[in-house]
């Protein structure tokens, strides 16, 4: 039986937010630790396996869709992800099942962050993928969002998160079970494909010697500004006396506003200048910020100033990480765009963090803008090496295997 492409496609980002929204009950990990006694540490004790579990699973994740393909990892993800819900709620105590659980939920992620972009990739064109990413981030982006909203309002109106778990792993498989009736229309939308997906030192060297490689140290590059900014903001409001909800709810609705309405116009044409328009207002966002002191109007349009040019920067530069790979290296691409990514994530407020320590707020701030800099500094790059009219090859990019 035929179906659209365009259902297809939906379909198949009504899934990833699904997942995504799994992902965003992590935020309710606290909440959870809490009812079995522990306390931050705890937290960020199971948080940081979940991190380096994924980062871990990326670079296995090849290996794994050569055997099964990518849709099943894509569904193994689901499964994993909703295991270790699962597992978050039957345990009683912060202890080794607790770890486990941690594990398995980061082993889930790690194949879910390797292989949406790429399965997304087989079925589309290099001029529709800066829409099709765009769409697909909108969709993280909500799940991300939305889930500890509801969440905590069924922990409010049941007297435990128990409740928001178990529900967001019933959506999770769901999820998964919508990637696994997509298999068959996604191999008809799919051409030729690649004859591996694992990250060998052959595709390495393919990836990092293209024009690839360039989308990729900017994603590590933004992802340090996006952590820096984010993960310490709760910090940033209070001194200033300033509510942190402001800027979070300025961002998102920045970021999903501006990737529905802008994405229409990307173009591999204007990729490049127009990742340099937005990086250079990410760079006057956080400059604003830097001067902003507690000033309410500032500290929003500071919000919206980086939802727009980080949030909408951000599924640009992860399409040019696909269409400027050689076409048989697409999935090793975005393994490293995606490694890339969470290592600035998780790795920066390492550094930033003991800054704060030794040193004061204002320091943080300044390599936050520092960073700014280098990324406005490799989009100007990248509009000049491949020209204003010439950002990314035309060829149709398959990869990956169905199965």
């Amino acid at each position: 039986m035929f179906i659209s492409p365009r259902v297809v496609i939906g379909l198949f980002l009504l899934a990833s937010l699904l997942l995504a929204g799994s992902y965003g009950m992590i935020l309710m990990l606290p909440l959870r630790v809490q009812e079995l006694g522990g306390d931050a540490r705890d937290v960020g004790t199971l948080q940081s396996i979940v991190g380096v579990v994924a980062v871990t699973t990326i670079l296995i994740s090849g290996r794994i869709s050569d055997r099964i393909g990518q849709i099943r990892a894509l569904g193994l993800a689901a499964l994993l992800i909703a295991a270790g819900l699962f597992v978050y709620d039957w345990v009683d105590e912060i202890g080794p099942m607790a770890w486990v659980a941690s594990i398995v939920y980061g082993f889930g992620w790690g194949l879910y962050f390797a292989f949406k972009l790429a399965v997304l990739a087989r079925m589309t064109t290099p001029e529709s993928r800066f829409r099709v990413y765009a769409l697909l981030s909108v969709a993280v982006m909500l799940g991300f969002g939305l889930w500890p909203v509801w969440g905590a309002a069924v922990t409010r109106a049941t007297g435990s998160v128990s409740a928001a778990f178990l529900i967001s792993a019933a959506l999770c498989l769901l999820g998964g079970l919508i990637y696994q009736t997509l298999r068959g229309p996604i191999r008809s939308l799919s051409g030729s494909v690649a004859k591996t997906d694992a990250l060998t030192w052959t595709g390495l060297r393919a990836v990092v010697t293209s024009r690839a490689l360039l989308p990729i140290a900017l994603t590590f590059t933004t992802a340090c500004v996006f952590s820096g900014l984010n993960a310490f903001q709760a910090i940033f409001a209070q001194t200033r006396g300033l509510d942190f909800a402001w800027f979070f709810s300025a961002y998102t609705a920045a970021a999903v506003v501006f990737r529905l309405l802008l994405s229409p116009h990307f173009t591999p044409a204007n990729a490049w200048w127009m990742t340099l328009a937005l990086y250079a207002i990410m760079t006057a966002s956080v400059l604003t910020f830097a001067i902003s002191g507690n000033n309410l109007a500032l500290y929003i349009l500071v919000g919206v100033g980086f939802g727009l040019g980080y949030g909408v920067s951000s599924p640009i530069v992860q399409t040019l990480g696909a269409n400027q790979a050689p076409p048989n290296v697409v999935a090793q691409s975005l393994q490293l765009l995606v490694i890339a990514h969470l290592i600035g994530v998780f790795g920066f407020p390492i550094l930033a963090g003991q800054m704060f320590v030794l040193t004061n707020e204002m320091s943080v701030i300044v390599v936050i803008v520092s960073f700014c800099c280098v990324a406005t500094i490799g989009a100007v790059y990248g509009w000049r090496r491949d020209g204003a009219q010439r950002s990314a090859p035309i060829s149709d990019i398959k990869q990956g295997e169905i199965s």
